[in-house]
């Protein structure tokens, strides 16, 4: 994947990508709830490995919607594409690192004109995810090769950010 974001400032903001202003301005902006921008989780401390230190690893999702009291609702990371090439294999690791760690559920977006897709990493089963025909950039279904089957993709299409994840996933 080549990273190719240009950074944009808004509203004294600074976002990485054109993608994830746009995020905030059709959603997160709109909804006027309370929110976190780019804040930032330490997933391991610097530590010692073999008489030389090793680097600390952080994650730092886009965007994370807060209840009146402060209660995490989403934490969002805002990509161009679902597709396995969306994202580097290293952002792969660190989002599931931390959804291990803290126990919390990052979805990942992608913004469209009117909605946004919504997936999360790491689901033993895609059953809690819509299902959805992939398509090709003609729109036309898209079949296996080999068995002739259609293929299949799973994400949530939201026009909002009014949902409440524990829905979609389950209680805890």
């Amino acid at each position: 994947m080549i990273y190719r974001g240009n950074k944009i400032e808004l509203d004294g903001m600074k976002f990485d990508s054109k993608v994830e202003a746009q995020f905030y301005q059709r959603f997160i902006k709109p909804s006027g709830k309370r929110f976190l921008f780019h804040p930032s989780a330490l997933l391991y401390e610097r530590y010692k490995n073999h008489g030389v230190f090793m680097r600390a690893k952080g994650y730092t999702p886009d965007f994370v919607i807060q209840s009146d009291s402060g209660e995490w609702l989403h934490i969002y990371d805002v990509k161009s594409s679902l597709k396995p090439n969306g994202m580097t294999r290293d952002a792969r690791e660190r989002i599931e690192f931390y959804q291990h760690q803290t126990g919390n559920i990052v979805e990942l977006v992608v913004p469209r004109t009117y909605d946004f897709k919504m997936t999360i990493l790491g689901l033993s089963s895609n059953s809690v995810l819509d299902k959805h025909a992939k398509r090709d950039r003609h729109g036309n279904v898209k079949h296996y090769k080999r068995t002739g089957n259609v293929q299949y993709d799973h994400y949530n299409v939201y026009h909002s950010i009014n949902y409440d994840i524990r829905d979609v996933v389950g209680s805890k």
